[in-house]
């Protein structure tokens, strides 16, 4: 049983090197997080089987992360940075030990592909039990 669902697709414009290149943009919901993800793929990627791997890939480091200690939400946004490129980025809601504190960090989805997602959200949790503690 696949790990996401109701996946939609767009057409999109990139700049690569200045010029126009077209591409196309998915969207889908990891389960059983519910966490809505983006990416995006040229039309040389387009391959079902690549769309359905790279849907499988981020829904389930979506779920993985969404039960990392600390994490409540996890949300995600696309940008567009200075150089007019598309940036999928996602804002975590991470909470202390007790649930009383909170933080939002935002991140590159990039990151939950790598070990510095487990390791901010632990500083942050960190950060927030001691603040808790008087300390």
């Amino acid at each position: 049983m696949a790990d996401w669902s109701d996946r939609s697709v767009r057409q999109v414009t990139l700049l690569r090197q200045g010029k126009a290149v077209p591409a196309y943009q998915y969207e889908a919901t990891a389960q059983p997080s519910g966490v809505v993800f983006r990416f995006i793929l040229t039309p040389a990627e387009r391959a079902l089987a690549v769309v359905d791997g790279e849907t499988e890939q981020w829904a389930a480091a979506f779920n993985q992360k969404s039960l990392v200690s600390g994490v409540e939400e996890i949300s995600t946004y696309t940008d567009v940075n200075a150089s007019d490129q598309f940036i999928e980025k996602m804002l975590v809601t991470v909470v202390s030990d007790s649930g009383l504190g909170s933080e939002v960090l935002e991140m590159p989805q990039s990151y939950l592909q790598q070990n510095i997602f487990a390791e901010r959200v632990s500083a942050v949790r960190a950060y927030l039990n001691s603040v808790e503690a008087g300390g």
